[in-house]
C-alpha cells in the first residue's frame, strides 16, 4: 500500500508539472519577474532587436511611427548657433512636406520676429526660397524671414508652440488669434461642468 502510495504520488506530481495549465501559469510568473526586474542580458537584446529593426532597409512606404528632428551638437556646427534663421526653418519644413510628412509638431515658441536677419539681407537665399516670393521683393520686404517661416508653416501641417498666460491682461490688448467657440453639452438637470477647460487670459 505504501508503495503504491508513493508511485499515486510521484504520478500525480509528474501530471500536474506537466498540465498545460500549470505551464502556462509558470511561463506567466517567469515573464512578469522579467518584466518587473529587468535583466541586463534581456534589455541588451532588446536594444539589439529595436537597433536590427529600426535599421534603414529597402522598403520606401512611409512609415506611421512618429520622429524626433533633433538640432543636435552636428547640426550646430552645419548650421550655426541657435536660434537660426527662420528662413532656414521654412525650407527644412518645405523639404518634409515634399516628403509626405502628414504632420509636423514644433515645440519651439516664437513670440517675437525674428533677428537673427536684417530686413535688407546681403547674403544669398536659397533659390527654391527666393522664388516664393521673388529675391527683388525679399531684399525690399521688411521682416522677409518671419514671411517664408510664415508661409511655409501655412502650407504645411504644421503646429507652433503656444503657451497659456494665466496673468490678467489690459483690455486694449490686441488679440491675433479669434477666440474658440466651445459649446459644452450635457444631460438635462446635471451640474455644471468645472474644470475642464483652461480658463487662461492669453496665449502666446
Amino acid at each position: 500500500m505504501k508503495v503504491s502510495s508513493h508511485r499515486d504520488i510521484e504520478t500525480a506530481a509528474k501530471n500536474f508539472l506537466t498540465h498545460p495549465a500549470f505551464l502556462g501559469i509558470l511561463l506567466t510568473l517567469i515573464l512578469s519577474l522579467t518584466g518587473l526586474f529587468k535583466p541586463t542580458f534581456l534589455e541588451f537584446l532588446d536594444y539589439k532587436a529595436f537597433d536590427a529593426l529600426s535599421a534603414p532597409g529597402t522598403d520606401a512606404d512611409i512609415s506611421s511611427v512618429p520622429v524626433i528632428i533633433d538640432i543636435d551638437e552636428k547640426s550646430l556646427k552645419m548650421h550655426g548657433q541657435w536660434p537660426w534663421p527662420r528662413y532656414k526653418l521654412a525650407l527644412l519644413l518645405n523639404r518634409l512636406h515634399a516628403m509626405g510628412v502628414r504632420a509636423v509638431g514644433i515645440d519651439i515658441m516664437f513670440p517675437e520676429k525674428d533677428r537673427t536677419v536684417i530686413d535688407d539681407p546681403s547674403e544669398d537665399l536659397p533659390e527654391n526660397l527666393m522664388a516664393d516670393i521673388g529675391i527683388a521683393n525679399v531684399r525690399e520686404s521688411a521682416g522677409y524671414s518671419d514671411r517664408l517661416f510664415a508661409e511655409a508653416v501655412s502650407r504645411s501641417s504644421a503646429v507652433l508652440g503656444f503657451q497659456f498666460q494665466f496673468e490678467s491682461l489690459p483690455e486694449d490688448a490686441a488679440c491675433v488669434l479669434h477666440p474658440v467657440a466651445v459649446n459644452v453639452m450635457q444631460r438635462g438637470g446635471g451640474e455644471q461642468p468645472r474644470g475642464g477647460l483652461i480658463e487662461a487670459a492669453g496665449v502666446v
